[in-house]
């Protein structure tokens, strides 16, 4: 133990040595939107903007998704966009009613920028164009979200490539319509996400998603974003996104496309859209990502919100994350089907919720996606993906729902220490060492004054599993052992409270 207290102190003394002027962490900026009854025809409207504020170079990754309400005949442009305006092909998105009945649609779009250090502006804009035999008034509820990634190595980054189709042949053989290299020194996870628009021929399910590996097959058993074909020119936006593991090297992903068996048309779309990575370094003491890829056959969701799944996970310190639910919804005529990324086992109207409604029973997948973004503090969070047939409820009440819930966690940037010496830690939080362990393992820390002290361990779902220090500490440096003999293997979390001030760091038991 007395070695272990030796090698700690040095470790803090080198921490000290080569604290960073500035580690630009990622930060995310949010505009939620509710706008009802809006005239969209003419010029652009902005319904959703944010400001942001970047210490150093890097790449913000730009998503505005949720739910579009119109009348039929009209087209709807929404468009992620770093102006007050949006471009063709990739550069937006569109929606259009496929009746009276059926004026609802979800869509979503991404696209990446490149910014300097300082200020920037991006926008969520809407415009009806081309089409407009409607009303010309649309409502959008949803999010408008801004995640910005340095280029500082050893931090987290995002990338995204714009994917313009207009005539692809997706019958026969899957089609890989786009690809990402992700190339990196270290381990960790990569939150892959196809969206966009597609355009299907009349009478075509064409089948969207991400995948690790350039043998794609639907028979693999990957989760698929479906989308029907209602009139060849009609297009649906959609969003898929999953989670992937990586080690160090190169690891490439792909967005895939290929006509589904039943289909009746040609088998040739339109797609427009972008496959967007964003990575995360593994261990990280700050972002992190998680995911729970849902596959729900035949739910009774008449009644009480369904929880399709949860995401569960512990927050090292203050901060924001980002939780969203997308996929595919098979559903029957009559019923309003309601989906939701949300804190709790319910969810808020507007633009809490999205909604989907099958158009036949031939046209009875739609693709959905949600985004929320909610500000945590240090300590164990779950997020839900829930579903609900409300309102409109004179189908069977059942559905399908393939997808996922993903969270992505990134702590609050706090301001650049310029000389440590002037800033002093109330307290310090060292690795367990050693880690992976079996079955024991050390964890370090100092105390800068007089505090209260407790250190426990959680589980991946939140629960604690041991206490090991609850007690009054003098100022100096501690090691605490943690036997995990009792404990099934797998990935824990300790927790350090020093007063009201929070530390979280991660363990992994290998048995």
């Amino acid at each position: 133990m007395k070695n272990m207290l030796t090698i700690l102190s040095g470790l803090s003394v080198v921490f000290m040595a080569f604290v960073p002027l500035c580690k630009a962490q990622p930060i995310v900026w949010v505009h939620d939107i509710s706008v009802t009854g809006v005239n969209v025809r003419g010029g652009t409207v902005v319904v959703g903007q944010v400001a942001i504020d970047v210490p150093t170079s890097g790449t913000v990754i730009l998503n505005f998704d949720g739910q579009c309400t119109g009348s039929i005949g009209d087209r709807i442009v929404l468009a992620a966009s770093s102006t007050k305006n949006w471009t063709s092909n990739d550069g937006n998105v569109g929606v259009e009613p496929v009746g009276n009945d059926y004026a609802i649609s979800c869509f979503s779009h991404t696209r990446a920028y490149h910014v300097n250090a300082g200020q920037d502006t991006f926008y969520a804009v809407v415009q009806n164009y081309v089409n407009t035999g409607g009303s010309g008034v649309a409502s959008v509820y949803g999010t408008l979200t801004a995640t910005f990634f340095s280029n500082l190595p050893g931090q987290p980054f995002g990338a995204s490539q714009g994917i313009v189709l207009p005539n692809a042949n997706l019958s026969g053989t899957p089609v890989k319509v786009a690809s990402r290299i992700l190339t990196t020194n270290q381990s960790g996870f990569a939150l892959v996400r196809f969206d966009g628009l597609c355009i299907p021929d009349t009478g075509d399910i064409i089948l969207l998603d991400v995948s690790n590996t350039d043998s794609w097959s639907p028979d693999l058993g990957t989760l698929l974003t479906a989308l029907p074909g209602y009139n060849g020119n009609t297009g649906l936006s959609f969003s898929r996104s999953r989670v992937f593991p990586v080690t160090a090297g190169s690891d490439t992903f792909f967005a895939v496309a290929e006509q589904g068996s039943g289909s009746k048309g040609t088998g040739v779309a339109v797609i427009y859209g972008s496959l967007t990575v964003e990575f995360f370094p593994e261990p990280n003491d700050s972002s992190l990502v998680e995911d729970h890829p849902i596959l729900k056959e035949n739910l009774e969701l008449r009644g009480a919100p369904v929880t399709v799944g949860k995401v569960g996970f512990v927050a090292p310190a203050p901060g924001k994350a980002i939780v969203r639910f997308d996929g595919y919804c098979v559903s029957s005529v009559g019923d309003l089907i309601v989906l939701a990324a949300s804190d709790t086992t319910d969810w808020v109207a507007n633009d809490g919720n999205v909604a989907v409604e099958a158009a036949s029973s031939t046209y009875d997948v739609n693709p959905f996606t949600h985004t929320r973004v909610y500000n945590v503090p240090a300590g164990a969070d779950t997020f839900y993906a829930v579903a609900q047939n409300y309102v409109s409820t004179s189908g069977t009440g059942r559905a399908s729902i393939g997808g996922d819930l993903s969270v992505e966690y990134f702590p609050t940037v706090a301001t650049a220490i310029k000389d440590v010496s002037e800033v002093p830690e109330a307290f310090r939080l060292f690795q367990n060492y050693p880690n992976p362990f079996n079955p024991t393992t050390a964890i370090g820390y100092q105390l800068s004054a007089n505090s209260y002290v407790t250190l426990k361990v959680y589980d991946i779902l939140g629960r604690r599993v041991a206490t090991l220090v609850n007690k009054r500490q003098n100022p100096g440096s501690y090691a605490v052992r943690f036997d995990g003999s009792r404990l099934a293997g797998g990935v824990y979390f300790y927790r350090l409270m020093v007063g009201s001030l929070v530390k979280v760091k991660k363990l992994v038991l290998i048995k």
